[in-house]
């Protein structure tokens, strides 16, 4: 159990970490990738509004001035060209800091201008591509109908109202955002890296104050139940000398009922103590589990068809279970006696394999049977309070020892109810 509980630890610490991480890479490159591709944009915009080339005399465009600096300047006394040119750059908006006046010198690009008497390339400012494989790409573009996009690794805008489309050259770009994933992809990896190795130093120190806790309350079960063997052998064998020179009294019977009890709720309690007990497992083997099942409903059929109660059972032959066979054993003994007690007219067990594991299941009628999921059958000395009114004797301890057995195996186990019918299925 508790190598489970530190396994569960680093599983979900670890999925926490590759959630985040995941997150904050996620996030932080398509930040990049979206920057990169609104800077590809600006310049474009920047190229549409000179017929697709850069301006001999191109400069960035300031911000506008603000409405204090417009009045001192009207104040001023300017002459009419000088708002009239101020009226042309008005129709530029402001350029953005990451174009300056070396942005020509630095950009490829090309544009192609469509007409009624066909379609013009303009080259003169890439090497790599040719007039035909411009008027190409453009009219591949078109076809999209995009305004925006990448062709291969030219980021391009349509200009409808122009009949113009323009292409800018933005491998290095794209290929330093690339470069950007791929290196914070391997930081992410090393980073997992590393935190799974401090995980694994702390998580045995993380859970330590639970295995103590869990080794000292099967240390206190373990005593107690030893502790309460012999009072009660001596209160039996007393109750028996009674018997044998007084008689049998229903105060004799009475004793010799809860003695009875006592002494099976102490079984249970010693079975439970000694699951997770590591010197216990070196009886782990390969062992028949059709055959073991056959073997216990045989031992089983008297008591879950006394009176007028039938059991069936379906078990497929062949199937091989590596485990500790006793510990089997009990817990197929605790799920056949939890059926006996409470089935009112049938008890059903069935072996099969599904997928590639074991599945049992035992299935008993009962009084009052919640549907759905029943968790709490598997809690320490639980009982409905139908099965304490119906006067059954039972410690609440038997389907707790088949949990922990079937944990201990790395399986599963549920309970569940379907029309007042009590099942219980285990994988194995």
């Amino acid at each position: 159990m508790i190598k489970t509980l530190r396994i569960r630890f680093i599983i979900t610490v670890m999925v926490l970490v590759l959630v985040i991480i995941s997150v904050l890479i996620g996030a932080i490159n398509i930040i990049n990738y979206k920057r990169v591709t609104d800077n590809a944009d600006d310049i474009l915009q920047i190229l549409s509004y000179n017929d697709g080339i850069f301006a001999p005399d191109f400069k960035p465009v300031p911000e506008k001035p603000s409405e204090e600096s417009s009045s001192s300047t009207e104040a001023s006394g300017d002459d009419v060209s000088s708002e009239e040119s101020s009226t042309e750059e008005d129709k530029i908006p402001p350029t953005p800091d990451h174009i300056t006046i070396e942005t020509p010198f630095e950009t490829r690009y090309f544009s192609v201008k469509f007409s009624k008497l066909g379609a013009v390339a303009n080259t003169e400012h890439i090497a790599s591509i040719s007039e035909p494989n411009a008027i190409s790409m453009a009219t591949e573009v078109l076809k999209d109908g995009d305004e925006n996009g990448y062709y291969s690794s030219y980021r391009y805008m349509v200009i409808k109202e122009k009949s113009l489309v323009i292409f800018i050259d933005w491998t290095r770009q794209l290929e330093t955002a690339s470069n950007f994933l791929f290196a914070s992809i391997l930081t992410a990896i090393c980073v997992v890296i590393v935190i799974l190795g401090i995980t694994l130093l702390l998580s045995a120190r993380a859970v330590a104050p639970i295995a103590e806790g869990y080794e000292r309350q099967r240390r206190f079960i373990a005593d107690a139940s030893h502790e309460l063997k012999t009072p009660l052998t001596i209160i039996s064998a007393n109750n028996e000398l009674i018997e044998m020179t007084q008689g049998e009294t229903e105060y004799s019977a009475s004793i010799s009922k809860q003695v009875v009890r006592m002494t099976n709720m102490v079984k249970n309690l010693s079975s439970l103590a000694s699951i997770n007990d590591a010197s216990k497992h070196s009886k782990d083997d390969t062992f028949s589990l059709s055959a073991v099942c056959k073997e216990l409903c045989e031992l089983f059929e008297p008591v879950l068809t006394r009176g007028s109660r039938t059991f069936k059972h379906s078990i497929d032959s062949g199937i091989d279970f590596y485990g500790d066979e006793s510990l089997i054993r009990l817990l197929i003994s605790n799920l056949l006696e939890n059926a006996g007690k409470y089935a009112i007219s049938h008890t059903e067990l069935s072996l099969s394999i599904v997928g590639k594991r074991a599945q049992l299941i035992v299935s008993n009628d009962a009084t009052s049977v919640e549907n759905g999921s029943l968790k709490r059958c598997f809690e320490r000395f639980y009982r409905s309070d139908e099965a304490r009114a119906s006067g059954i004797e039972g410690s609440g301890i038997g389907l707790c020892v088949a949990e922990e057995i079937v944990t201990l195996h790395g399986g599963q186990i549920s309970a569940y109810g379907v029309d007042n019918t009590f099942n219980i299925k285990v994988t194995l």
